[in-house]
């Protein structure tokens, strides 16, 4: 772990007093010996809990981080050339720190507590550079900061331990969805935060159903009987039968009667889960397969559309911290002055991929090295139901025409393409 950044010294907080900048950050007062530390939200284990606890949530969560970073990424470089010692740096690094899975935990934590902070742990060097990426528990860690804004460092707190100090530029602060600039604005909002109420109001409707199914399948009795003297007798038969697992047999039939409490069981809670489910499904903004399976083609496109912003929005946010606070620091800290590697989400490109196929079959038909029956199993891949009879070889279009009919004249040659399009046309 590196050495701690030493606090500032009093001429230095007095010189902020002096600084260019005049607007101010919050409501929070800064003394002149320090900032004050800003509070973190107080819901943090109730957000993890339903992360853990709730199907929905959890799967959500999960759901969103695969979209994102389930298909990997790949470093690249404008000049290989130049830059390959930083391509190799690069590559090393996320090796050793195996920073895939880091980037998948800092996901996740974004998603639930709305920020992640990350302990650079570092090597002395020289050379420098990053060791390990540590990431810490996010309801542990409070920040600094100043009046201004400026950050004075972090603060770690963990139960039957001393406090933790960090200098501002130990940890890599991960923030979702910060809106504005004042004091809590940096640690984010949870996605979990927007549907908190929704979660709570639908746990507790489950609830009740589930007493209103237990009614149904024991439903209470009210027992009569004739005398109050009877009422302690009546007490003691039924606790007998229920340690016995046996119905009460009374004589006479009269002596005793018994009422059946009836539950409605057509009370509107099922439509209002639904209602409180979709909610909760807007405001996890993550694609719940229950609603893509009962949606049209097209509506699932649409809901997928949309959420594909989103996740490539959390992927320009990661990219750009991966090569800003990690890549570039750890490369400067080893002495390279040069390109800084691109971060791309997904697997690497292989140049397949910008053919356009249908300009490359008809361009295939038109030079004679794509058959009749090649060229209707491909039809045939892309859904459409085609009815051909192969083409018999001694008949005018044979079925590999390449290279026996080299020696076709122009014209024959036009009319042999003019019947595959028809054959493909029919």
């Amino acid at each position: 772990m590196t050495q701690k950044a030493a606090p500032l010294g009093f001429f230095s907080r007095i010189s902020r007093l002096f600084e260019q900048q005049k607007a101010l950050v919050g409501d929070a007062a800064l003394s002149v010996f320090g900032g004050d530390a800003v509070a973190k939200p107080r819901e943090d284990s109730t957000y993890k809990h339903y992360y853990e606890h709730d199907a929905t949530v959890g799967v959500s969560i999960d759901a969103l981080s695969n979209m994102r970073l389930g298909s990997g990424f790949y470093v690249t470089v404008e000049d290989e050339k130049k830059s390959q010692p930083a391509l190799d740096m690069v590559n090393e690094l996320n090796e050793r720190i195996h920073l895939d899975e880091v980037l998948s935990n800092v996901d996740r934590c974004m998603d639930i507590y709305g920020r992640c902070p990350v302990e650079r742990v570092t090597r002395r060097g020289p050379p420098g550079g990053i060791l390990e990426l540590l990431v810490l528990d996010p309801p542990s860690v409070e920040y600094k900061r100043a009046v201004h804004g400026q950050f004075l460092g972090f603060t770690q707190k963990v139960k039957g331990k001393q406090p933790v100090q960090f200098g501002p530029d130990e940890l890599i602060w991960f923030c979702s969805n910060q809106a504005g600039n004042g004091q809590k604005a940096l640690y984010g909002i949870s996605r979990i935060q927007r549907v908190l109420p929704l979660l709570e109001i639908r746990e507790q409707v489950i609830k009740n159903i589930n007493g209103i199914m237990k009614n149904q399948a024991r439903p209470p009795i009210i027992w009569k009987v004739k005398a109050a003297n009877d009422v302690d007798t009546l007490k003691m038969l039924l606790k007998k039968c229920k340690e016995a697992g046996s119905d009460p047999i009374v004589q006479p039939k009269d002596s005793i009667d018994f009422e059946v409490v009836k539950t409605d069981t057509k009370a509107a809670y099922w439509d209002y889960v639904d209602y409180i489910d979709t909610l909760i499904f807007q405001g996890l903004h993550s694609p719940m397969l229950n609603y893509l399976r009962n949606a049209t083609e097209a509506s699932a496109s649409i809901m997928l559309d949309v959420i594909k912003a989103d996740v490539e929005g959390r992927q320009r946010y990661l990219k750009r911290m991966v090569e800003h606070e990690i890549w570039e620091w750890h490369l400067r800290k080893r002495g390279w002055t040069g390109e800084i590697p691109s971060l791309q989400f997904g697997s690497p490109k292989t140049g397949l991929e910008d053919i356009n196929i249908d300009q490359f079959i008809m361009k295939g038909l038109e030079l004679q090295y794509i058959d009749q029956a090649a060229f209707v199993d491909i039809l045939r891949q892309k859904g459409l139901k085609i009815n051909v009879k192969p083409v018999e070889p001694e008949k005018d279009l044979p079925v590999s025409p390449l290279p026996d009919d080299l020696d076709l004249t122009r014209e024959e040659r036009k009319a042999r393409i003019a019947a595959l399009h028809h054959i493909a046309n029919s």
